[in-house]
């Protein structure tokens, strides 16, 4: 591991007390900290060969300006970590906690605020902005991860909190049915050549089927990435028992630790997007051009059938390409916030490859929900067609007297029918109506065959049964 140019032993740094089980978590916290300016004493960084540990921590507790406590079952438990606490307190030195895994506050800290990085596990910009403007006590705004241990629980508060915080969740998730509701709507209305319907009960079911049908086929991608994610964090959990496997995990992170290395996965997953990923919505193109110009009768029935396998591709491809930019964007995070890998050039170049990975997927989780309209709801909805016979005095004049075979939009008064020949729509009432023969439900794939050997709806020849056959 490459490390920082350690602070010199002078007043007025924080010495940073810590189990060596939280390490990671620890070195990613003071990287953060001295990226903001602050001094930092770290046994890895500055306790070198040959150096008595004793004499040095001693030295370092006596002339630090502040002590960071990094809480955890391990620290809380460890007799280092309770010594070098006990010495902080008996010289009355400013002593910030920081509970990075869920534990008994110690005794002595229980009427001391902590920051609370327990929730997640990790440490965010706010929450090292925050340790940071503690460490100086700088009497800024704090965020609200800050916990007092003595202070009582006040369930309405509490209650309050988490309604507000469901309250907003509730309504960007409404937010999100109706957008992805209303392209797939839009895009399946123009398929078919009506009107989209835009009752909010129509648009967000669409939604919602939408995300369900996802959840359904991405499955197949999430349950083995959260497999491999058990297995790494498993095996990371087994290596800190054995010096062997430990010595592998270190030198897999040097290599992890090369910004070349991560260059190479982002232009990897560039070439998935332009051979794989972005290929699979050529699919679109055919029903695409049929919804703009030639009409949904000049779509290829084996297209529509197909469409359903098609779409499921899609989603197999773009949720691997979201789980990939995911991983990236994981991976770029944790090198910038360890400085000491990365100057600002190579920051850089890092950013330049992310920010088209992100718009290059964010389009093609937004051709999703289009393609649901154009690929999948063909598959999956279902009409009954009616041979109607008009009566002579219909309010239409096209339709007096007329028998037609008609796909039902509304089969109850007042009656919405569609003809797919010219994408007509008929509404019209019980007294426009002489008699109707209802067959069958059929997707709409099944009905364009019936409608194929029509020149139109109208019924030329023939009983109204027969033409249905």
């Amino acid at each position: 591991m490459t490390v920082p140019t350690p602070d010199s032993q002078v007043e007025g740094h924080t010495f940073i007390c810590y189990s060596r089980r939280d390490a990671e978590f620890v070195v990613d916290l003071a990287a953060g900290l001295k990226k903001r300016g602050c001094r930092v004493w770290l046994d890895q960084w500055n306790l070198g060969p040959g150096d008595d540990w004793d004499q040095a921590i001693d030295a370092a507790l006596a002339t630090c300006a502040a002590l960071l406590i990094v809480l955890s079952p391990d620290a809380v438990s460890s007799g280092e970590v309770r010594g070098e606490l006990r010495s902080a307190l008996n010289q009355k030195k400013h002593i910030v906690p920081v509970l990075y895994r869920a534990c008994a506050v110690p005794r002595q800290l229980q009427n001391t605020q902590y920051l609370d990085a327990s929730e997640t596990g990790e440490q965010t910009e706010t929450l090292v902005d925050d340790l940071a403007r503690a460490l100086r006590r700088d009497p800024g705004a704090r965020s609200d991860r800050w916990r007092d241990v003595g202070k009582a629980w006040a369930p309405v508060t509490y209650l309050g909190a988490r309604l507000k915080a469901l309250g907003a969740s509730a309504a960007g998730g409404v937010a999100l049915l109706a957008v992805t509701g209303l392209l797939a709507e839009s895009s399946y209305a123009r398929l078919i050549g009506i009107h989209a319907s835009l009752s909010a009960f129509t648009v967000l079911s669409s939604g919602f089927s939408f995300f369900i049908t996802l959840l359904l086929e991405a499955i197949v991608i999430t349950i083995p990435a959260g497999a491999l994610v058990l297995l790494l964090y498993g095996l990371g959990r087994a290596a800190r028992t054995s010096s062997a496997a430990m010595a592998v995990v270190v030198r897999w992170k040097r290599v992890l630790a090369r910004p070349g290395f991560l260059w190479a996965a982002q232009i990897a997953v560039y070439l998935f997007l332009f051979f794989f990923s972005l290929p699979v919505f050529a699919n679109l193109l055919p029903l695409t051009d049929v919804a703009f110009n030639q009409g949904l009768l000049a779509a290829r029935i084996d297209s529509l059938r197909l469409a359903g396998r098609h779409y499921t591709m899609a989603v197999l491809y773009v949720g691997s390409a979201t789980v990939m930019v995911a991983g990236l964007e994981a991976w770029r995070r944790r090198l910038h916030w360890k400085r000491y890998h990365l100057d600002r050039s190579q920051e850089l170049v890092s950013l330049g490859l992310a920010l088209p990975l992100y718009f290059l997927v964010a389009a093609e989780l937004l051709l999703l929900p289009i393609g649901h309209g154009l690929l999948r709801l063909p598959a999956l909805r279902e009409y009954y067609t009616s041979t109607v016979t008009f009566r002579a005095a219909a309010s239409n004049m096209d339709l007096r007297g007329k028998t037609f075979l008609l796909m039902d939009l509304r089969p109850a008064a007042p009656y919405r029918f569609y003809c797919p020949q010219g994408s007509k729509v008929f509404e019209v009432g019980d007294e426009d109506v002489e008699s109707f023969t209802t067959h069958p439900k059929q997707t709409l794939a099944g009905l364009l065959e019936g409608f194929r050997k029509l020149k139109e709806c109208r019924v030329a020849s023939g009983t109204p049964e027969e033409v249905a056959r």
